[in-house]
């Protein structure tokens, strides 16, 4: 596996823990060090969570800089609107739509069925795509807790559906190296370089997995 480029996730999924927010002055000091240390993608915000973070993606779409900035929405027309309304003022911008990655969450978090989830995908890409984006991105939340059965036929939707990376997430940091890696070389062999893969490790077990030293994220083909 090669490195093919670095999103960085810091200025949204650094303030998921308790007491980690982040004021608006301290974000864009931050945007500027993550575009000088060179970063491809850097995911902005979730703009449909609060006005200070639809006003903060806003703002950083319209900075000059040399990474593209990546706007994270559930899959739903409501989420999809309000992050292409803060990205309005780019085009160099990657839509990441979040979906239910494991049958876990999908039976413990969502109550969802595999039809009901996969048919979630496909209208939240198809909505996107008839929207302008150019650039879409599924994260797949949990998804290395996931089967191959539910995940594969996941994955091969999210192609179908016209999805250029998909992220593979750690969300609840269960997963050990070794485990990591196998689910990446899955996912890399069921793209077959149709698509991108990208790594999202947690650590809040204290397993430390990462599969890359220095590439907490990172995008392989």
């Amino acid at each position: 596996m090669t490195l093919k480029s670095v999103l960085d996730t810091t200025l949204r999924d650094g303030e998921q823990a308790p007491g980690n927010e982040m004021a608006v002055e301290d974000k864009a000091r931050l945007f500027g060090l993550i575009d000088a240390a060179g970063a491809d993608y850097i995911e902005v915000g979730f703009p449909a969570s609060s006005p200070a973070t639809f006003e903060f993606v806003r703002e950083a779409s319209r900075r000059t800089r040399k990474a593209a900035v990546t706007v994270f929405a559930r899959a739903t027309p409501r989420d999809i609107d309000i992050a292409l309304d803060a990205v309005r003022d780019t085009d160099r911008f990657q839509l990441q739509l979040l979906i239910t990655g494991s049958e876990i969450h999908a039976e413990h978090k969502r109550g969802q069925t595999w039809d009901q989830a996969r048919a979630e995908l496909v209208e939240a890409c198809g909505y996107s795509l008839k929207a302008g984006v150019r650039d879409l991105s599924i994260g797949l939340e949990d998804s290395l807790r996931a089967s191959p059965e539910y995940l594969r036929p996941m994955m091969q939707t999210g192609l179908d559906s016209g999805a250029e990376l998909f992220v593979l997430a750690d969300t609840v940091g269960a997963c050990v190296p070794h485990e990591v890696e196998a689910k990446v070389r899955a996912a890399l062999h069921w793209v077959g370089g149709a698509a991108d893969v990208t790594l999202h490790c947690h650590n809040d077990l204290g397993l430390r997995a990462c599969l890359m030293s220095g590439a907490g994220v990172s995008s392989s083909r």
